[in-house]
């Protein structure tokens, strides 16, 4: 059975709907990768030592394989945190693929949650601001 285990980021644990706000995503085919800007409600972080309240990101998924985009609103996906990780994936069955090798990963921000699978993550805090 799936089991939905919300990521530890050098924030600690995202979570709320006013968590993740996406400006951008990007999908580059050389290198393959899917990558998310925005900015992070620093008061929905488990750890923000600095205490910013916004702080700009860039998350980058490589060697994609499959991801989907919901609204919010009509999205039925269990979702644990603001980013999860799926363990015993009923997707990465379906598709073949390895859990060793690739990840199944659910994004959830202010309006849209994604399904991304992808061999891994990179999550960059690019800026900061307090207004």
């Amino acid at each position: 059975m799936s089991k939905n285990n919300s990521i530890v980021t050098e924030l600690g644990k995202l979570d709320g709907r006013d968590c993740i706000y996406l400006d951008s995503v990007k999908q580059c085919f050389s290198p393959n990768r899917l990558t998310f800007s925005g900015e992070i409600n620093g008061d929905l972080c488990e750890n923000n030592p600095f205490g910013h309240r916004w702080l700009a990101y860039e998350l980058s998924f490589y060697q994609i394989q499959a991801f989907e985009c919901r609204e919010l609103e009509i999205c039925n996906w269990e979702i644990e945190s603001s980013f999860d990780e799926i363990h015993d994936s009923k997707l990465l069955i379906e598709l073949g693929l390895d859990e060793k090798s690739y990840k199944h990963y659910i994004l959830s921000t202010y309006d849209y949650v994604y399904s991304i699978v992808a061999k891994g993550y990179e999550l960059k805090i690019t800026g900061y601001r307090n207004g």
